[in-house]
């Protein structure tokens, strides 16, 4: 049962409240979902600098 009387815990990132936590699945399911977006963040970023260095050599070739 939910208590309404107890103030909810927040998962922070960047500062920023990302999540609600109501039970300790929560936790465990928003820090799963919490490492697979720093994941995904951080291929996208290597992606950019990938992208970024491509550009850099096809510049120096033309």
């Amino acid at each position: 049962m939910l208590n309404l009387n107890k103030k909810p815990d927040l998962i922070y990132r960047d500062n920023e409240p990302v999540a609600v936590i109501l039970g300790i699945e929560d936790y465990e399911n928003i820090l799963e979902i919490l490492e697979e977006r720093q994941d995904i963040e951080d291929s996208n970023e290597a992606l950019l600098n990938n992208e970024e260095r491509i550009e850099f050599k096809a510049e120096n070739y033309v």
